[in-house]
């Protein structure tokens, strides 16, 4: 189930469990757009390196 289809009382509790999640483990949360962003300039510095 997508997260925007939840009702608003549990977005906010998924929340405040993320937010207790990163301070316990003192991570930050990558979303997915970020994720796929840093894989997208991964791979362009792979291939700069293959080409140099």
């Amino acid at each position: 189930m997508p997260y925007e289809n939840l009702p608003d009382w549990l977005k906010s509790q998924v929340w405040q469990e993320l937010e207790t999640i990163e301070e316990k483990e003192n991570e930050q949360y990558i979303t997915s757009v970020e994720q796929i962003g840093i894989a997208n300039g991964y791979s362009k510095g792979l291939i700069q390196l293959v080409i140099i």
